[in-house]
């Protein structure tokens, strides 16, 4: 996927709105199964991942390592 099309914000920028995004997410849901937005800072040595999942098959990943963030996925089934 050609990221330069995305039009991202700047890696620390969006490293933020992630974190918050998935606080906001535990603080709000009852139950964990019901957050849409996931932060793992520590997915693999200097790799961190954020991750939406609406639970309908569109999921959309951002991936941290070092500098920049790449983006992968997308909509689901129709």
């Amino acid at each position: 996927m050609d990221n330069s099309k995305l039009n991202l914000p700047e890696s620390t920028v969006l490293r933020e709105r992630m974190r918050r995004l998935a606080a906001l997410d535990l603080i709000m849901c009852k139950e964990d199964w019901l957050c849409v937005h996931h932060y793992m800072p520590d997915w693999s040595e200097g790799v961190e991942v954020g991750k939406i999942d609406n639970g309908a098959g569109d999921v959309g990943d951002c991936c941290q390592a070092g500098p920049g963030a790449k983006r992968s996925g997308g909509a689901g089934p129709a």
